[in-house]
């Protein structure tokens, strides 16, 4: 506990520079930024075809006029005063409708669970900006119509489509068994009194509330990354050794 109040001591006098920048640039003490009402109201558009019209964008049509009819002016989202107002205008609407947000969370952590993290972009090239992802599922779609003649004149650009895949594919892996095994990893901590893997565990927690809760993104899942693979071995080693011991009873 001593160590971990130093840290957090540490952290809270790091963020000291930023409040005094914030009280500069807003007129007021922050230890975060001014984003989280804009991120909040679109996080509502997670949910396809919601009653409230809104798209999980940051120039979202909804947000933009509910700014300009509020301030009588188009102006941006991550002002202090906008961002006050988007979050009361989030509140407002979670509360009239608590059975609307709670589809949008279920929507939200199954895409979380099974929607990975963000993976990087092995097809971006500064030649085809800015319609490189179109480019790529153009051929993509060559690729798989015609493996062979598409290699024989795409050597270079047909490594990169695999890559690709191969790269969306670990990181929806990764992730999905690392849920599947949280559980499991929250009995051991629990029972060994762990606290690395009680940090872990919390972390991952506390990611995905905001993810489900807030706004869910592959990128946002992806600073978990991580502390999921160490929560996803930690299972595995763990189902590992019932595995063992249960075949070694057995044998005796």
């Amino acid at each position: 506990l001593k160590h971990v109040a130093l840290w957090m001591a540490a952290a809270s006098l790091l963020l000291v520079p930023w409040a005094l920048y914030a009280k500069r640039a807003t007129g007021h003490y922050l230890l975060s930024s001014t984003n989280a009402g804009p991120v909040l109201f679109i996080g509502l558009g997670n949910l396809p075809g919601n009653k409230w019209g809104i798209v999980p964008e940051d120039g979202a049509p909804v947000m933009t006029a509910l700014i300009q009819e509020r301030f009588g002016a188009r102006r941006s989202s991550l002002l202090y005063d906008t961002d006050r107002f988007l979050r009361g205008e989030f509140l407002r609407r979670v509360l009239e409708d608590p059975r609307e947000y709670l589809r949008k969370v279920m929507y939200a952590f199954e895409s979380m669970v099974v929607g990975g993290v963000y993976g990087g972009e092995f097809f971006e090239r500064p030649e085809c900006r800015p319609v490189c992802f179109i480019k790529y599922l153009r051929m993509r779609e060559r690729l798989l119509s015609n493996p062979v003649a598409f290699f024989a004149t795409n050597r270079l650009q047909g490594v990169r489509i695999p890559l690709q895949s191969a790269s969306g594919f670990m990181g929806r892996w990764t992730v999905f068994s690392s849920f599947v095994l949280l559980p499991v990893v929250v009995v051991l901590a629990w029972r060994q009194k762990s606290l690395l893997l009680m940090l872990v565990v919390g972390a991952i927690l506390y990611q995905a509330a905001i993810n489900v809760l807030a706004y869910n993104m592959a990128s946002y899942t992806a600073n978990m990354y991580f502390f999921h693979l160490t929560n996803l071995s930690v299972g595995a080693i763990w189902l590992w050794q019932c595995l063992v011991d249960q075949r070694r009873v057995k044998a005796e």
